[in-house]
């Protein structure tokens, strides 16, 4: 997949296009389904599949004080959606000159003239262009005057994909409705919308060292965007792989303040024992996926006490992530 950047330029060498466009944060099922449509469609006609995405999220700079936390990093995005089979994908930057930008400006300086689109699919609830002027209809409306064809495609519903949950079965899948399940911590639901694990990616930082001795239990403490959606304070199964490596190791995460050491409160950090791994990964950047949450923080009154519940929370890693994959 080719990655390019609306101030490159239109898409060269490419004579037409089966597009779609939107924000795609988490790139879950719903993203999915029409994404698998574009490259199906795109192939069929013998044409480039593109998504047209954000080079951030639109609201952190329309409302920055409103803008959602990100279930993915500008990079896992990109690699998620190049995994589903797109031939480009059309970054736009979305600055001030973007947000004022009329619909029909839009159209033709990104659909026409930017990606040469026969063929657009959208979500059916898609707005863009100044204070979300255009709609499904109005991209319609156009595409009819310049020769493209748009196909509005009803939003996937929870029950979809998830079986028995009656409070979520009748809602549209969101990426606001899996950020929510993640930081309550349901990340069951979150993976199969998702289709993968809830993951962040980040650089391994030092910290204050108590594992490696107090505890013996050394840690990798995650230094991540302040941007990225993380989960409910407590302990986790899970696993962490380095960025400069495919394989993929157990381990027990823990995200919160630490209230064994400070009762008052200590800065939130996300700190992974990672199982069956002896080398260094300070300085490197890795990506820890949450599996399963298992158990709230909490404030022990001896450090033996701790030992033993960091004992026990590794051992329910094992078990945990062995009934996952078997």
């Amino acid at each position: 997949m080719e990655v390019l950047y609306d101030r490159q330029g239109p898409i060269a060498d490419v004579q037409a296009t089966i597009m779609t466009i939107g924000t795609y944060d988490g790139i879950h099922h719903g993203h999915r389904k029409i994404v698998s449509e574009v490259v199906r469609r795109a192939r069929q006609c013998r044409y480039a599949s593109v998504v047209v995405s954000f080079d951030r999220h639109p609201l952190s700079v329309l409302r920055p004080e409103m803008a959602p936390l990100r279930l993915t990093s500008l990079d896992q995005k990109i690699e998620l959606i190049e995994s589903l089979g797109v031939d480009y994908l059309y970054l736009l930057t979305f600055d001030q000159e973007r947000v004022s930008q009329s619909a029909r400006d839009f159209v033709y300086d990104v659909v026409i003239d930017g990606v040469k689109a026969k063929e657009v699919f959208v979500g059916s609830n898609f707005h863009f262009g100044h204070k979300r002027q255009g709609d499904v209809e109005f991209l319609s409306e156009i595409g009819r005057e310049e020769g493209f064809a748009v196909f509005g495609v009803g939003l996937s519903m929870v029950s979809e994909v998830l079986k028995n949950t009656p409070p979520d079965a009748d809602q549209p899948i969101t990426s606001t409705l899996i950020r929510r399940m993640i930081t309550s911590a349901d990340l069951s639901s979150a993976s199969a919308l998702l289709h993968r694990y809830h993951s962040l990616r980040g650089v391994v930082v030092g910290g204050d060292q108590r594992g490696f001795g107090e505890l013996g239990y050394p840690t990798a403490n995650l230094d991540i965007p302040s941007q990225l959606a993380v989960p409910l304070d407590g302990v986790y199964a899970g696993t962490l792989r380095p960025l400069n490596s495919s394989r993929r190791y157990l381990a027990a995460i823990s995200i919160g303040t630490r209230p064994t050491f400070y009762p008052s409160g200590g800065p939130r950090l996300i700190e992974s024992f990672v199982l069956d791994f002896n080398g260094d990964l300070y300085g490197q950047e890795v990506e820890v996926g949450f599996v399963e949450y298992l158990r709230p923080q909490i404030a022990y009154e001896s450090i033996e006490e701790l030992i033993a519940q960091i004992g026990k929370d590794v051992r329910d890693v094992r078990m945990k992530i062995e009934v996952e994959q078997s």
